[in-house]
């Protein structure tokens, strides 16, 4: 299984249901499997991503193009080929104690706004020079869909994308209770699995 027709198809079977009630749910349904995917395993790679940019002097606040920001890993600054990693505070912690004359390094930032064409963060103190940083931060790729046919979760993961939209279907028709719950546990064993696999990758690559 790796395309979207294929999830859409097997769902169906496995519901015993093509009516166009259930079909006309079915994007929904896949998309909240992936964000359930997502809260039990976030730290899967390609839900991982970065960006890069320039803090200008005298300015306490930078916008990122990122859209779909899910948690932060870290910022950090690139000075002399060096990185220095910023610490995360409040938006009100930045405005209280960073006024305008504190400039020198920044230390600390903050989230300030998020909307459809970026993500707006607040750093203090105020940078005294421009300083190139990167943004690392996790997000949830373009879902799957009739017009997005495969993605990295239906290509590599399909056995957890699949249980989790079939628990999510389960939900949508009103299964009975012991039925939700045996799906429930089937995508939760999917689920540490592949949690298990995942972690075991980062040990091997630290």
């Amino acid at each position: 299984m790796s395309t979207y027709a294929e999830v859409l198809a097997l769902l169906q079977d496995w519901n015993e249901d093509d009516s166009s009630e259930f079909s006309a749910a079915i994007p929904d349904i896949i998309a909240r499997g992936e964000d359930r995917v997502f809260h039990s395993i976030p730290g899967l790679l390609n839900f991982r991503t970065s960006e890069t940019g320039t803090m200008t002097s005298g300015n306490n606040s930078f916008t990122t193009t990122a859209t779909d920001i899910r948690a932060i890993r870290y910022l950090y600054m690139t000075i002399s080929n060096v990185k220095t990693f910023l610490e995360q505070r409040t938006d009100e912690y930045i405005e209280d104690y960073w006024i305008s004359t504190n400039t020198g390094t920044p230390k600390f930032y903050a989230l300030q706004t998020a909307t459809t064409s970026g993500t707006t963060f607040l750093v203090g103190p105020i940078p005294n020079t421009n300083f190139s940083y990167t943004l690392k931060y996790t997000r949830i790729p373009t879902r799957l869909s009739a017009s997005n046919t495969s993605t990295y979760l239906s290509v590599n993961h399909p056995n957890i994308l699949f249980k989790a939209a079939l628990y999510e279907s389960g939900i949508f028709l009103n299964r009975d209770p012991q039925m939700r719950t045996e799906l429930r546990g089937d995508y939760e064993a999917e689920a540490q699995k592949l949690s298990t696999e995942v972690q075991g990758n980062y040990q091997e690559i630290q």
